[in-house]
């Protein structure tokens, strides 16, 4: 592979950041990528909120504004803190959302550790609905570099073998 080999790699929109997805989707076909990495962070595009992920409108407006550019979804940027208390019902809701547009992975953050027990029970409700979903749940530390319960390759070998979890990833 070089690096003018663009076979594999996905485009995530927050380079694009403040640019309309059907803006960003035609730069990338036009550049040569066939895959987008869509960013569905609110915190980067407050219209990409819960509610707007349960209609199932949006999927198919999504879904068509790719498909007409000729591109597909291997990945979903879906990134919130999987240590609070609401997460589980967020990131449900991005779990579905992805696994309609036929993503193969959904990438999130993990947490801070005072809120590990909090993460590990919501990663044990959200991993079956993944694993349904044919979808790899992939952890990044929350990237602010204070008390993560992720800061290396090795806590992350750790976290996956004490929980055994079989459908995740660990990016840092």
């Amino acid at each position: 592979m070089t690096l003018n080999d663009k076979s594999i790699l996905a485009v995530n929109t927050l380079i694009f950041n403040g640019y309309r997805f059907d803006q960003i989707f035609e730069e990338v076909r036009k550049l040569g990528f066939p895959y987008i990495e869509p960013a569905l962070i609110t915190s980067y595009y407050p219209e990409i909120n819960d509610s707007y992920l349960s209609q199932k409108k949006n999927l198919k407006q999504l879904k068509d504004l790719i498909s007409a550019n000729g591109l597909k979804v291997i990945a979903v940027g879906a990134h919130i803190d999987l240590g609070s208390k609401t997460a589980t019902e967020s990131f449900r809701k991005r779990i579905e959302f992805a696994h309609g547009l036929e993503a193969q992975y959904i990438h999130t953050n993990s947490t801070h550790k005072p809120s590990y027990s909090v993460f590990l029970n919501n990663l044990g409700k959200l991993l079956p609905l993944a694993e349904s979903s044919k979808l790899v749940i992939t952890l990044e530390n929350p990237g602010d570099g204070e008390n993560n319960i992720l800061n290396s390759g090795e806590e992350g070998v750790k976290l996956i073998d004490k929980n055994r979890v079989i459908v995740l990833k660990v990016e840092l």
